[in-house]
């Protein structure tokens, strides 16, 4: 918000949506719920249905833009932060909100180490993504996010991209 000129009270003052998309979701509530099962946890039924829903990270973020009402959660796999964008670039056309948050953010999850470990396809030795030597991906976290808003809605508004279009399928 701070790089693209806004604040707190304008966002308030807005109609702010946040899409955030995730390769796994919230997985951590699922991981603790499997142990649960497997009785190596206790068992907490009461805090298990208050954390399953998908939308926390959504919330915190559209709480921390100056509570926004409009917030959704992308669980779309490795493509999760381009239909987070997507998404936000549709609800900007369709009037529906006069700026946007969005990207993608993934929490360090051990059912994605173990698939990823399973399919051989873990580095076993430096993350380098853009290198034609590597040898794998490194499982890890991460967030990035942009700020979206219709050209010429803001007077000094910067410009580092513009959303020509999207298409989504799978």
């Amino acid at each position: 918000l701070w790089d693209a000129g806004l604040t707190v009270e304008d966002c308030r003052s807005r109609r702010v949506a946040v899409v955030v998309g995730s390769t796994m979701g919230e997985i951590g509530v699922e991981e603790d719920y499997t142990r649960q099962c497997c009785g190596q946890q206790e068992a907490d039924d009461s805090l298990f249905r208050r954390q399953v829903e998908t939308w926390h990270i959504a919330r915190a973020a559209a709480e921390a833009a100056g509570g926004s009402s409009l917030f959704y959660t992308v669980p779309a796999a490795c493509a999760a932060g381009n239909y987070a964008v997507s998404l936000a670039k549709d609800l900007l056309e369709a009037g529906q909100a006069d700026i946007a948050l969005a990207g993608g953010v993934d929490v360090f999850s051990r059912v994605a180490f173990a698939g990823f470990q399973r399919l051989l396809s873990l580095t076993p030795d430096l993350c380098r993504p853009f290198d034609r030597n590597r040898r794998g991906l490194a499982v890890g976290e991460g967030c990035g996010m942009v700020v979206l808003e219709k050209e010429g809605t803001r007077a000094g508004m910067k410009r580092y991209a513009a959303v020509l279009g999207s298409g989504l399928g799978s």
